[in-house]
């Protein structure tokens, strides 16, 4: 967070003197930081924190003091989802997103297994010319399988080829956003 802000801090203890309950950290000027909930010294639940302006920045869950279940951050200055994941026993597992933060449209998309990324993986590049989408298919965090890009205008394919443990294999393809074979290329090692 930017700047300097005094908090108060509401903390409650058991018998043991664990962190045990709710918990909210609260701005100066009455607005809350952080709202959550302690069991036997871990967080437990449900943690909210939110801006100085109010707007939430992060909803995280969790079990026994591990991450768990879904992740969202916020963009602070539009108030835009900018990430949403989920989480199973502190790693990422099931579906991760990205979303651009000025307009709130998807940016990124890939599928987490043991905290690693498995299946495929969708990244948006955007150049000067053309934007397109990157597809790649991960076998236990390493690039292998087929690869693709398609262009944003048209999803005509851009470029075919296929990984192995994270290096271009076989042969290539390059298109054009029309289509038309651009070039094609053997790649070796």
């Amino acid at each position: 967070m930017k700047g300097t802000y005094e908090l108060h801090e509401t903390v409650y203890y058991n018998e043991n003197g664990q962190k045990d309950g709710d918990y909210s950290s609260i701005f100066i000027f009455g607005l809350p930081h952080v709202l959550g909930h302690y069991k036997n010294d871990q967080k437990d639940g449900r943690w909210i924190t939110i801006a100085e302006s109010g707007d939430t920045l992060m909803i995280e869950t969790y079990v026994n003091g591990r991450e768990e279940g879904l992740h969202v951050s916020f963009d602070r200055k539009t108030g835009t989802r900018k990430r949403e994941f989920y989480m199973k026993n502190d790693r990422k597992d099931g579906l991760y997103r990205e979303y651009d933060p000025e307009n709130g449209e998807l940016i990124y998309e890939a599928t987490y297994q043991y905290g690693r990324i498995n299946g495929k993986e969708r990244r948006l590049i955007v150049t000067n010319r053309y934007d397109y989408w990157e597809i790649s298919t991960y076998i236990n965090g390493r690039q292998s399988g087929p690869f693709e890009s398609r262009y944003v205008k048209n999803d005509r394919i851009r470029e075919v080829g296929e990984c192995r443990n994270g290096r271009r294999i076989g042969r290539w393809k390059l298109y054009d956003i029309d289509g038309k074979l651009e070039k094609e290329w053997e790649e070796t090692k």
